[in-house]
């Protein structure tokens, strides 16, 4: 897999990352860089969380959202609004 990166094995397997998700997690950090600063930005950390996964392993894989827009609910249009919203809503700034 030309695209994956070993991180380590287990019993013989080797455990990979594509290299994809490595950028979405720099467009994460750099979301909030973009909306909080140096300080924000440090705040991102990469460390397992049992309950969050197991919440993230139980949505469907795909879903249609035709139902929600017709309705007149809309999406985000991108994450830097989503990082916005939540300074807005939870930190109040």
């Amino acid at each position: 897999m030309p695209w994956s990166l070993t991180v380590g094995k287990i019993a013989g397997t080797a455990i990979r990352i594509h290299a994809t998700f490595l950028l979405f997690l720099i467009w994460i950090w750099a979301a909030y860089y973009r909306q909080g600063g140096a300080e924000a930005a440090a705040r991102v950390m990469m460390s397992p969380d049992p309950a969050v996964e197991k919440i993230v392993t139980s949505w469907p894989r795909r879903w249609d959202d035709a139902a929600a827009r017709a309705l007149g609910f809309e999406g985000d249009e991108d994450f830097d609004a989503v990082v916005r919203a939540y300074i807005e809503d939870e930190i109040g700034y």
